[in-house]
């Protein structure tokens, strides 16, 4: 009797531990779930992401950033001259195709607004549509490869005298002159010298050119309405930080000190620093998104390995717990298929439960990276449904070996020892 009582205590202990191990089963499996399906969502928006249409083009492009002094550099004149020296230089140096300067360059943001009208459209509040400002030399276009839609670029003849010009994006003319064509017309976005406010002095621009819209600030963002003048024909503003950039034919970044000896040329004090190339910011501007995915996806894979390997301990176990039964449906006929469906039965019952319980988790949390996801839906159903398909296989794998060993047991060996 006591031997009885010993047997059906251990059982139910056996049974308690089974419960407990399937429950943390069912946990790992929720939890790789998660995280599988958050790695994958990360790395769709980094796909598209890195498919998205920046307005330029990245490869082979130097860029480093000059200030000058304005204690030795007071006024447009002395400065121009200094970076007009310095951009021949570099367009002479070996290995660069086409250099430019401007004072800022795509994805560093930061630059200057305006408000700007066209002609024949009242200077009112709800007219000002606001617009970036970027002043560049006319080999800006080519050495970034944005498309030139309609007219021209600048020339070296857009100088101070000359009628004063600018290129507008598509969105801007688009918005401003809709089917119509924009070469020819007119914005005003400056004041001249004397300008009051009771009697401001406009500076009129001509639209010579149209170019296709251009990510200045983040991958994720939208382009925002851009005007390009000529740096030589800056009318009322001006910088003494510009942006040094050249497409090159050799590893771009092996132009710095090249363009840190013409610039030491000009004058030794003065420095080059911020030095990258635009595949580097390109890189900046998606390292965010990379950081998450490759996180999600390393936790995700450790939680699936622990998963598998939870069911294959699972399912080992209860074939030693069910080796009697086991032997008994064996000699009373079973068949080799029967007992594997009935071992793999209950793998897909802890796999199934821990793919809902998973499903409702990642329903609720991948929610927050709706912030970080780029043109992603955070509930993609293809993603979801492939991924708890994977899961389920990946679990029904685990548990083939103990299930296989199973088949394998030979009822009269099993019923002696027993």
């Amino acid at each position: 009797m006591g031997e009885l009582k010993e047997g059906g205590r251990g059982e139910t202990v056996g049974r308690g531990r089974q419960r407990l191990r399937s429950g943390l089963v069912v946990a790992e499996v929720a939890l790789s779930l998660v995280l599988l399906i958050g790695a994958g969502l990360m790395i769709q928006s980094l796909r598209k992401l890195g498919d998205v249409d920046k307005g330029f083009v990245a490869e082979s492009i130097f860029t480093g950033r000059v200030s000058l002094p304005r204690s030795k550099y007071d006024g447009k004149e002395v400065a121009w001259r200094f970076f007009d020296d310095l951009l021949r230089r570099v367009q002479a140096l070996p290995g660069v195709r086409t250099a430019s300067l401007s004072q800022i360059v795509p994805l560093q943001g930061n630059s200057w607004e305006q408000g700007i009208v066209p002609e024949g459209t009242p200077r009112e509040p709800e007219n000002v549509q606001s617009v970036l400002y970027y002043m560049v030399t006319p080999d800006h276009f080519s050495t970034y490869g944005m498309t030139l839609l309609h007219g021209r670029g600048f020339s070296e003849a857009d100088r101070d005298g000359a009628p004063l010009v600018c290129i507008v994006d598509e969105t801007l003319a688009e918005k401003f002159w809709p089917g119509e064509d924009p070469i020819g017309k007119r914005v005003n976005f400056e004041e001249g010298e004397g300008s009051t406010e009771e009697e401001p002095v406009l500076l009129w621009r001509t639209v010579v050119g149209v170019v296709r819209n251009v990510r200045h600030y983040e991958l994720e963002s939208p382009a925002r309405v851009t005007v390009y003048v000529p740096m030589a024909q800056s009318a009322s503003m001006w910088s003494t930080a510009m942006f040094v950039s050249a497409k090159t034919e050799v590893d771009p970044l092996r132009l710095a000190e090249p363009v840190r000896r013409e610039l030491a040329a000009l004058d030794p004090e003065v420095p080059l620093y911020r030095i990258e190339t635009m595949e580097g910011y390109v890189r900046e501007a998606m390292s965010n998104g990379r950081l998450v995915g490759g996180l999600l996806t390393v936790f995700s894979i450790l939680a699936l390995v622990l998963s598998a390997v939870g069911i294959f301990g699972v399912i080992s176990f209860s074939v030693v717990q069910r080796l009697r039964e086991i032997g008994i449906r064996m000699a009373l006929g079973a068949h080799a298929g029967d007992v594997l469906r009935m071992v793999t039965g209950q793998s897909l019952r802890v796999s199934l439960a821990g793919v809902l319980l998973g499903l409702v988790a990642a329903f609720a949390l991948t929610r927050l990276l709706s912030s970080v996801l780029y043109e992603v839906d955070p509930v993609e159903p293809l993603t979801y449904a492939g991924l708890a398909a994977f899961l389920v296989a990946v679990s029904t794998l685990a548990a083939y070996l103990p299930a296989r060993r199973a088949t394998r047991v030979d009822p009269a060996t099993v019923l002696r020892e027993e």
